[in-house]
């Protein structure tokens, strides 16, 4: 790893969470401490010879090229895609997760950051706050431009996966398969139930009734959750790999604003978060990390 990577550390009785502000302040490692259980999907290659797990990120270049491990953030998009009040054609998996962030304030349990886009003046600010129940994230965008312009944003949290593994969320489940036509005759929340070496990516296809969504771990006694807002992150999709994406295993519970997976369609479906100058948008997120009772 670069010796010259910042690592900021928060830690409490009950977690030990590690923020890489100069990696588009991922959040690496999510553990619970009493059983040492390590929640995200950590580095499993090394990069340019020179044993770097978490390389600097180049502005256009593809996001598969890099570290896929932790928590991080895609805005203003997931997919590459071209809208007209963008400068340049937007990269995969947004903008953010190859930036340096610039601090702001840190203290003994949180940290906040901020960068601004490269397509378009919009200011990205997060904080990470590190509490007795978890990770509480606070995000706020602002349109420092002098023309109306948006972004989709989706929490790219990815998580480990084990054998028996499986999903927990909003009933009633009805979803759409967003990567292909595949129908599945199975149901896609139990992990056993994955074909090993593909991938999936499924969004809900109607308004949730709640804005929790977990992966459980039974043979680890352990359950991670993740909680948003349906006011303003109102959408819920889900990666998944079994080997098909790197070789990797993780999954992913992304709560959206928008709907799905790029912005140019999120324009055109009226789900964008559209600033007119000087227009600030902020939501947060909570990651829960406990015990099965």
């Amino acid at each position: 790893m670069d010796d010259k990577l910042k690592i900021i550390e928060l830690e409490n009785e009950s977690y030990l969470v590690k923020v890489l502000p100069q990696r588009g302040f991922k959040i690496s490692s999510f553990i619970y401490k009493k059983n040492n259980f390590e929640v995200f999907h950590q580095p499993q290659h090394e990069f340019n010879n020179l044993k770097e797990k978490y390389p600097k990120g180049i502005e256009g270049d593809l996001f598969i090229n890099y570290d896929t491990s932790g928590c991080d953030d895609c805005i203003p998009t997931i997919d590459p895609c071209e809208v007209e009040f963008a400068s340049a054609t937007l990269n995969d998996h947004g903008e953010t997760w190859y930036k340096e962030f610039d601090l702001i304030d840190s203290g003994e349990n949180y940290v906040q950051g901020s960068t601004t886009l490269s397509s378009m003046p919009i200011k990205f600010i997060k904080k990470v706050n590190l509490s007795n129940d978890g990770i509480k994230i606070d995000y706020s965008a602002i349109n420092k431009g002098n023309k109306k312009c948006g972004f989709m944003w989706s929490l790219h949290d990815l998580t480990k996966l084990t054998k028996d593994s499986y999903l927990e969320l909003p009933e009633p489940f009805s979803y759409i398969n967003v990567q292909n036509d595949e129908k599945w005759d199975f149901d896609v929340r139990i992990m056993k139930n994955l074909e090993k070496n593909k991938t999936y990516k499924f969004y809900y296809d109607k308004k949730l009734s709640k804005g929790e969504a977990s992966l459980v771990y039974p043979s680890d006694n352990m359950r991670y959750t993740v909680k948003f807002d349906l006011n303003n992150t109102p959408y819920l999709g889900v990666w998944i790999t079994t080997g098909g994406y790197k070789g990797e295993t993780n999954l992913a519970i992304e709560p959206s604003t928008s709907f799905y997976d790029s912005l140019k369609k999120a324009v055109n479906n009226d789900t964008a978060i559209m600033l007119n100058p000087g227009e600030r948008f902020s939501w947060n997120i909570e990651l829960d990390l406990n015990e099965l009772s």
